[in-house]
């Protein structure tokens, strides 16, 4: 094992050049298996191939359309074959602010209980973060394409998941979209001009404020 050669590829960059985030892309990937104490969280989704994984003393296969949770802290041992998959790394500093900032989650550092979440909603905002995140895009769209990941995963599988946001959270694009509307209260402003305001379709816009 330890003489197994390396193969396939491996793309890197920072999403908008944002320092705190880092995404990785690898392409029919093999290496030998190796182990790392992670000084960051970690979003894997594998998109196809197969990987021997060791963590919190449990071994697991991963399979297609399999989404990890690795936090800070913890020992990963890893083995890809010929696997296509994605994985975000994440500054615990930067993942506990956002959770602040967005849903008043005042408190430790976000806790996964369970690392293997098969959410298709987190595998396509992983998808989308990789396919938006090589292109320019205003703070807002940056913003929508973050919560899209995020927003499901504190909510829905962090410790206190099933809590819901408290209350003064609203999305960004309805803040936003308020803001305008205030500043120019004695106008008559129609759709269309709020959605280029938010960087938004006026399908998308309308669908925000259900």
């Amino acid at each position: 094992e330890g003489h197994e050669a390396v193969k396939g590829s491996v793309t890197v960059w920072r999403p908008w050049q944002l320092k705190q985030l880092e995404l990785f892309q690898a392409v029919s990937t093999s290496s030998p298996s190796c182990q790392q104490l992670t000084q960051e969280y970690r979003l894997v989704y594998t998109q196809s191939g197969t990987a021997h994984h060791r963590y919190r003393n449990t071994d697991s296969e991963t399979v297609s359309g399999a989404f990890y949770v690795i936090e800070p802290g913890e020992t990963l041992r890893y083995h890809p074959k010929d696997s296509t998959f994605y994985c975000l790394f994440i500054d615990p500093a930067w993942l506990q602010q956002f959770a602040v900032k967005h849903f008043h989650r005042e408190g430790s550092l976000p806790h996964f209980p369970s690392h293997g979440l098969f959410d298709p909603s987190l595998s396509q905002a992983m998808r989308d973060l990789a396919a938006k995140s090589l292109a320019p895009a205003s703070c807002l769209q940056q913003e929508e394409t973050l919560l899209s990941l995020f927003a499901p995963l504190l909510l829905s599988h962090a410790q206190e998941a099933g809590a819901p946001p408290q209350p003064g959270w609203e999305h960004p694009a309805i803040r936003r979209t308020k803001e305008y509307l205030e500043e120019h209260h004695a106008e008559e402003v129609g759709l269309q001009e709020l959605a280029g305001v938010v960087n938004l379709s006026p399908f998308h816009l309308s669908r925000v404020f259900r």
